[in-house]
């Protein structure tokens, strides 16, 4: 039996979207990791997680692709803008540092979030137990560390328009011995066209 995969699924920002947002957080958030006790996330790990998976046995891949790319087929278009910075679960008690989400036509974002979410529960999955929260993460506290976060950070503001194309399966390499020069935290399984209507 192969080993099970930690998936989740996801809008991946993409470079063009996530090169000048890195540039942006890396801006105020200075220093390296041991000094700051934080771990940024680079631009291709970045993304909008609509429902986390977590362990997945292999024989469940194929027909949650099946699943999601009937999904997204009916969901799209969406005009988004990666917003205001916040934290998890607060200011002050960091362990996650995220921007914002928002959508010049509410509502489609959250009804694909839902939709995945009813998917993945239909196949089997374990439902969330926090709320669903439009966010991108871009840092996370290192374990056993206490971090250092400017208030600047929290300043940022960028109003970065992004309109999503594909929604995405994607493995978590976390904990994973990764392939030597491999920088990516995670890694796109399958890859599904959202309509364009």
């Amino acid at each position: 039996m192969s080993a099970r995969r930690r998936l989740f699924v996801a809008l991946m920002l993409g470079r063009e979207l996530a090169e000048p947002l890195v540039r942006a957080v890396d801006a105020v958030l200075v220093g390296p990791a041991d000094e700051t006790g934080l771990r940024r996330y680079a631009p291709p790990d970045l993304h909008l997680t609509l429902f986390f998976l977590g362990a997945t046995a292999p024989e469940s891949i194929e027909p949650l692709g099946l699943a999601l790319g009937e999904l997204a087929a009916r969901h799209g278009p969406l005009d988004l803008c990666v917003t205001r910075a916040g934290a998890f679960p607060a200011r002050g008690r960091e362990r996650v540092l995220w921007l914002g989400v928002a959508e010049a036509r509410p509502g489609g974002l959250a009804r694909l979030a839902a939709d995945v979410a009813g998917a993945c529960v239909g196949l089997g999955a374990r439902p969330e137990v926090q709320p669903w929260r439009a966010h991108v993460t871009v840092a996370r506290v290192r374990e056993r560390m206490r971090p250092r976060v400017p208030e600047r950070f929290y300043d940022l503001d960028l109003e970065l328009g992004w309109k999503p194309t594909r929604l995405q399966l994607v493995e978590s390499l976390a904990g994973r011995e990764r392939v030597e020069g491999e920088r990516e935290s995670c890694r796109v399984v399958a890859d599904f066209a959202l309509a364009t209507r």
